[in-house]
């Protein structure tokens, strides 16, 4: 199920204007699908976006391209099976992007991570993701085009389920 949304996701986040790769694109479309199903607030969904462009170099890391690892995690231990990690230490690697990205949102859960708290990336700072004092404010600074394509995958589906209730009451 998680795979087909995201694959719908993944189209309708490739008609959002931009030079984003497509497997950028996925990645923030399984982020928004993923996230605002778990109840994250908008705000947290686009800092989760901004991690994953801190983490993966804008998409150019090589952990990202070959193993599917939007966010840089080392390999959780206590999923590698259930999430679809791949290896034993080091970076984790993924079968797919959705694996990973539910991977992060489990490592927020096991933590009490609130993914409606206004100080979400302080609280994952804590909760020692990673050792940097300032890796709240370094994520923050990652503004790419990928903000556009968040909020599209948010604005698009809204305006087509709304188009569709107007249109059924004509």
């Amino acid at each position: 199920m998680v795979k087909g949304i995201s694959a719908i996701l993944a189209k309708l986040a490739s008609l959002v204007p931009g030079s984003i790769p497509a497997k950028n694109r996925e990645c923030v479309a399984n982020i928004v699908y993923q996230a605002g199903a778990a109840g994250y607030s908008m705000k947290n969904i686009k800092e989760l976006v901004q991690q994953f462009n801190n983490e993966t170099a804008n998409g150019n890391d090589y952990k990202f391209k070959d193993g599917n690892s939007c966010f840089g995690m080392n390999v959780p231990s206590w999923s590698e099976n259930a999430q679809g990690s791949i290896g034993t230490v080091g970076t984790a690697r993924y079968g797919s992007i959705a694996a990973c990205v539910e991977d992060r949102l489990i490592w927020d859960q096991r933590r009490g991570i609130n993914p409606k708290s206004e100080t979400y990336l302080e609280d994952v700072q804590r909760a020692n993701y990673n050792p940097s004092p300032n890796y709240p404010t370094v994520v923050r600074k990652y503004n790419d085009e990928s903000s556009s394509v968040t909020t599209s995958l948010v604005v698009l589906p809204a305006v087509a389920l709304g188009a569709g209730y107007i249109y059924s009451r004509f």
